[in-house]
């Protein structure tokens, strides 16, 4: 269920951004757009947009921004699926941040589709296993033509590849 109140303190509590700032821009935009729920939500949107600006901005590595990236679209993913919007979007941007954190492995990495049984487009995908830069390049995830109502959830799995004699392979 959807709040504001939830998800400004998420935002001030969980990805530090100062209240002061909160209120000053949400007073900005009531002017600018009026303060309607919709409009409210909107805003909500937009300083998730800016955290994420920070983050790649202000990241030590590419390591630490992809972790701390998904942390906020897995933020983003709850508020859309509290608001009743379509969540595909931001579930790629949670795979991408998955894939691109496995790629840092110091082992070759395969990547195992896991979906959810929501569909029959999700389900011919199910437990299928590729290399990792070829998710990367593909990225199959969330199907495009799946029929779950907010969207695709499928994600993925992964496990360091083997070689012949059960040893992992280094990169």
């Amino acid at each position: 269920m959807y709040s504001f109140d939830k998800y400004k303190s998420i935002l001030v509590k969980k990805f530090e951004v100062q209240e002061s700032s909160f209120e000053g821009a949400l007073i900005f935009w009531i002017k600018k757009f009026g303060g309607s729920e919709n409009n409210k939500k909107d805003f909500i949107w937009s300083i998730f947009q800016q955290v994420l600006m920070h983050i790649a901005k202000t990241a030590p590595d590419e390591v630490w921004m992809y972790a701390k990236q998904r942390e906020v679209y897995c933020s983003m993913f709850e508020f859309l699926i509290a608001t009743k919007r379509n969540a595909s979007h931001t579930i790629k941007l949670i795979n991408y941040c998955d894939l691109k954190q496995a790629e840092q492995s110091e082992f070759h990495q395969n990547v195992e589709l896991i979906t959810t049984k929501c569909c029959s487009e999700c389900d011919n995908l199910d437990g299928l296993i590729m290399p990792l830069e070829e998710a990367l390049e593909k990225e199959p995830l969330p199907h495009p033509n799946c029929t779950r109502e907010y969207g695709c959830i499928c994600c993925y799995g992964f496990r360091a590849a083997r070689d012949k004699e059960g040893r992992l392979i280094p990169k």
